[in-house]
């Protein structure tokens, strides 16, 4: 796996932008400004030639991407920048893969069906997280749709050259963002650890990611403390790191659904059925699920899966996150069935027990 490395706004201008013949900006249009990150990267891009590109939407599309693409390419750019939330990062990095193909071959490589070639070589990106929730400035992934179809576009080139850490970016967020990307980060993190594909350094990144978010959440959500902010910086971080290695498992694939369905912020979504597999994993598990479940209650501090979940749910509430699918909409048993049959098998072989269509329904329903 490629390395990376943590840089500062200074390093970012001096050893990136001073000297790129031109930089593609990816970044959205309100958390740009509001969130500080305008300022602090005019002051360290200088005299270079900026073009940017903001014309995507919060779960982007791949029309948009490839129009990205077609811009970046006649941009004359050799650096890539994402400054914003999720969104903007996965922009970004689609852009940075696919550049170089043909855009009537994005779908294809997009559902795997061709091979990605590596992106040029003198092409550098970098990400800078206004949010903190998916680490993505970590991982190799984005997110692309095509209508209300999910996919994951993964090439080792996704994953940034270098990444800017400030946690000041992300205290002009709103509660219900800081919320929802928060709780994302801890879903991550606790997947993370019971995923079958998890190994000893993604459990090592997740076990110091869980204990921060466990104890720095409520305040975080609550709060402009610039220390709790960085604690969260550092978590989110981490939880990336562990997801780019284990991948999600069931709670992330039924996720996918419940946003595309309800309109529902990501984060949100995965918190919703999460709470369902605490006992779940533990009571179903073979002898190693077993001890995973028992380290990670270990983590949260509490008995088992019973005390996972009571747990979980307080601080939904607390955050003023909803608990259950059923406080956000009036869904039936035939809708959660349907939202069971459409879920990502990939994401749903890599969880440590095998589940049925029922489990499923169950945890949608719950």
């Amino acid at each position: 796996m490629p390395s990376q490395k943590q840089i500062s706004w200074a390093s970012l201008g001096e050893e990136y932008l001073g000297r790129a013949r031109g930089v593609f900006l990816v970044a959205g249009t309100g958390s740009f400004s509001a969130s500080g990150a305008k300022a602090k990267f005019q002051a360290a891009c200088g005299e270079t030639p900026v073009v940017r590109f903001s014309d995507f939407t919060e779960n982007p599309q791949l029309g948009e991407i490839s129009a990205g693409v077609e811009k970046f390419c006649t941009s004359g750019c050799d650096l890539i920048v994402a400054i914003g939330g999720g969104s903007s990062i996965d922009i970004a990095k689609s852009v940075h893969i696919l550049a170089g193909h043909d855009a009537a071959d994005h779908a294809a490589l997009l559902r795997g069906e061709k091979d990605l070639t590596p992106p040029a070589a003198d092409r550098h990106f970098i990400a800078v997280p206004t949010t903190f929730g998916t680490g993505s400035e970590s991982t190799q992934f984005a997110a692309v749709y095509i209508g209300d179809a999910k996919y994951s576009l993964s090439h080792e080139a996704g994953l940034p050259d270098a990444y800017v850490l400030d946690p000041a970016l992300a205290l002009s967020a709103p509660p219900m963002v800081r919320a929802s990307t928060a709780i994302d980060a801890l879903c991550q993190a606790i997947e993370s650890y019971w995923a079958k594909d998890a190994t000893d350094e993604s459990r090592a990144y997740a076990a110091e990611a869980i204990p921060l978010l466990r104890d720095n959440v409520k305040a975080y959500v609550s709060g402009d403390d610039l220390g709790i902010a960085t604690n969260m910086a550092r978590a989110a971080n981490l939880s990336g790191r562990a997801i780019n290695i284990s991948k999600t498992t069931a709670p992330h694939a039924l996720s996918y659904g419940i946003t595309k369905r309800y309109g529902v912020p990501h984060g949100q979504a995965v918190a919703l059925t999460l709470p369902a597999f605490f006992s779940l994993n533990a009571e179903r598990g073979d002898a190693d699920t077993k001890t995973r479940m028992g380290e990670i209650f270990e983590l949260l501090d509490v008995r088992d899966g019973a005390g996972a979940k009571a747990w979980f749910t307080a601080l939904l509430t607390a955050t003023g996150l909803k608990t259950r699918v059923r406080e956000i909409a009036d869904i039936s048993a035939e809708d959660a069935r349907a939202l069971a049959a459409q879920v990502n098998l990939e994401r749903l072989g890599n969880h440590p027990i095998t589940l049925t269509e029922d489990d499923l329904t169950t945890a949608l329903l719950a």
